[in-house]
This record gives structure tokens, sequence and C-alpha cells, in this order.
């Protein structure tokens, strides 16, 4: 779940620079365990125990930060799906359910171990080629559309990366384009308002690409505020708290800096662009028009998202490699907000 990409401006004639922030690890080879041989007990226990099928098994390690664990059991329920019919349509449609579960689980790791430090740029370009074929390829196969849709658009977005300036800038139009189609799908994916607030402040604005720093805190007021109403209602599906939600929006409400009078008087023009808006992702942009937000200026919103990031993972260990990243990022807000 979750990436931070970062476009840096300074360096834009020369090549786009994209920084995300999602998950790790390297494609491992093929399964070859036919179906029932080398399988992990826990897994098989699992399934049975929670009356999952191989999809929702995966989903729920995902929304457990066990993304290495996603990879190997998907590798095992592939080789199990493979040695079906493989003419048959529902057959088709797991497989593919389950390679891009595998995909999402891959790059969320790769693009940890990048942000970390880990992994050099000219490293990603084979695993995110890998990554946009399986995510691109189940949209026409899977049911459930808007998920593949939304992690093929995230490994564009990191693909730009690597690309000159123009050629990067059109990707990205491309990335726009596909999340319009996620978010007309599911207008509460979270995941998807999460990247469009990522986006749009770090793209230049126009006449050169559409970046807004006004849009990047409503698209990310948006994602924090179905983020905590899901989490509400199904705390079962997000056991862990994520982080990076309220550090992405407390990094673009200091950006745009405006006073609590400014933001009052703003109300009223964004409530009257979202009646205009033609489509969810114009909704979005314009989010904080229909929003609930405190009466406080940018920066001390920001300066208490992050109080309370560090506060929270400050009492921790910080073992994972989520963790550590989303208290370095908080550290380096706090210190800007001082």
């Amino acid at each position: 779940m979750f990436m931070i990409a970062i476009i840096d401006r300074a360096r834009l004639l020369r090549t786009v620079v994209l920084m995300p922030a999602l998950l790790s690890a390297i494609f491992g080879a093929a399964a070859t365990a036919l179906p029932g041989q080398n399988e992990p007990q826990a897994v098989r226990e699992s399934l049975v125990r929670n009356g999952e099928d191989m999809p929702a098994f995966l989903d729920r390690l995902h929304y457990q930060d066990r993304h290495a664990e996603v990879v190997e059991a998907a590798e095992v329920f592939e080789a199990r799906a493979s040695a079906g019919n493989k003419s048959d349509d529902a057959a088709a449609r797991l497989l593919a359910a389950l390679r891009w579960r595998k995909a999402r689980a891959q790059f969320i790791q790769l693009e940890r171990r990048y942000r970390a430090g880990e992994l050099k740029a000219n490293d990603l370009s084979e695993h995110l080629e890998r990554i946009t074929e399986l995510t691109s390829a189940a949209v026409n196969v899977c049911d459930d559309r808007a998920q593949p849709r939304f992690w093929w658009a995230a490994a564009l977005a990191l693909q730009a990366r690597q690309q000159r300036s123009l050629r990067a800038l059109a990707t990205m139009r491309r990335v726009r384009e596909l999340i319009g189609e996620v978010l007309e799908e599911d207008p509460e994916l979270a995941d998807a308002h999460f990247l469009m607030g990522q986006l749009y402040r770090e793209l230049p604005g126009r006449p050169l690409s559409w970046g807004s720093t006004r849009a990047a805190v409503s698209s990310a007021r948006r994602a924090v505020d179905l983020y905590e109403r899901q989490r509400a209602e199904h705390p079962k599906r997000f056991p862990l708290p994520f982080h990076a939600f309220y550090l992405v929006l407390a990094e673009n409400l200091y950006e745009r800096g405006w006073s609590a009078e400014e933001r009052a008087t703003r109300a009223t023009a964004l409530r009257e662009e979202d009646e205009r808006a033609g489509d969810e992702l114009a909704r979005a942009a314009v989010y904080e028009g229909v929003a609930r937000i405190p009466r406080l200026s940018d920066h001390e919103e920001a300066r208490r998202m992050v109080d309370r990031v560090l506060s929270e993972l400050s009492g921790g260990a910080r073992e994972t490699l989520r963790d550590q990243l989303d208290y370095r990022k908080a550290q380096e807000l706090r210190a800007k907000l001082r």
C-alpha cells in the first residue's frame, strides 16, 4: 500500500526525478512446486481457518505489511492454479489476480529499498517493466480492475525516474489518465488519492504539466479521510497504522503555507469548483471545499500531524524499514516546521 513519488523541479530540463514510497523485493524465480508439494503448512492452515480464497489471503498479508510472505505464497498459489485447465476463464482470472498481487508486493519492497539507498536507479528498470506487464495485463482479465490499474500507474510513475524530462512528463500524463480511470471505478480508493497528492505537489504546474499545491493538499486530505474512515469501519483489515498518509498531507500543507484566514476564505471558491467538477479526479482536486478542516494554518496543522507520527514511532523499536523511513521523513519535516 502507499507510495511517495517526488519530482525534482530543479533538474526538470535534464531529467525528472521521482522518489516514491511503497514497498520492496526482487522478482524471484517462478514457482516449480506441484499442487500440495512444498506448500507451507501455515498457508494451508490459514486458508482453512479463515475461510479465505487465495487472493484474499494475499490481501490480508499485504495490509499486515508482510510483503516477502506475499511473494512466497503467491508463487505457491500460481503453481496450484497453473496446474488446472489453462483454457478456463476462471483459472485465467485467478492467475491474473495472484500475479498482480505478487507484483504489488515486489514493487513495494523494491521501492523501499530504493528510498533507503540500497538500490540504484539503474537497477529498477527490469523489475519495473515486469511489474507494469503483470499489472496492465490483469486489468483486462480481473473482475476488480481498479486495484491492478492503480499499481500499473504507480509503477509507471516510478519508471519516469529514469526518463528524460519530456518523456517523463508524457509518462506522467498517462499516469494521470490511469488514475482518472481508477477513480471512476472506485472513487474511494485511498491509495489513488494518496498518489495524486504526491504528484500534484512535485510535478511542475502549467504550461509544463499539471502540478498544483492546492490540488496536492485536497487529494492528500481525501486520502487521509478515506483511510481513517475505512480503518475505523474495518479494523481487522487495517491492523497497522500507515503513517505515510499523514506525512504526505503534512508535506503538502507545508509547501502550500496558507494561513487560517486564507483557508476559510478559499473554502467557498473550492466548494463552487466541486459543484462544477465533471469527474472524480476533478472533485478530489478541490476536496477541501467540502471537507471538514480544522481552524488552523497549514503549518500549524502540519506540525500536529508530524508530532503525532513522531510520538507513535518514538515509542517503538522501529524494526521495519517502513517505520524507519517514515520516522526519518517525519524528523525532516519537523525541522522545517519549527
